[in-house]
């Protein structure tokens, strides 16, 4: 009996918080797909309530060591670091400029658990 090609093979990784899926057809245009996906509405939930908890009155700066301005889902990481090339291993003046830049971008003010510009 002939064996019967299957277009598509999917491989699928399942973490902790991100789904990858990797799918594979040898005779397509694109031969490998790649796909990543994560629910992130409970950390976007959590930063809008971090950005409202606070008082930033003043200098976002004023009388802290140390300030969160950010929680950023991994899957989101990923995006910029193949998009923007920022790389988090690298890190250099470079790398920081892209980031900040995409964190003072309005389109992802859900990222952001403080106002203001960093």
């Amino acid at each position: 009996m002939p064996r019967v090609h299957q277009e598509w093979e999917d491989i699928s990784l399942k973490d902790s918080l991100i789904t990858r899926r990797l799918r594979v057809n040898p005779h397509g245009k694109k031969p490998v797909e790649w796909h990543v996906e994560q629910d992130c509405q409970e950390i976007l939930e959590m930063n809008r309530a971090l950005r409202n908890e606070d008082n930033f009155s003043g200098s976002l700066w004023a009388g802290r060591d140390w300030v969160r301005v950010a929680q950023i889902p991994l899957v989101i990481l990923e995006k910029w670091m193949y998009e923007d090339d920022i790389n988090f291993y690298r890190w250099n003046d470079d790398d920081k400029a892209r980031l900040m830049k995409r964190l003072n971008d309005p389109e992802w003010s859900g990222l952001r658990t403080a106002p203001g510009r960093i």
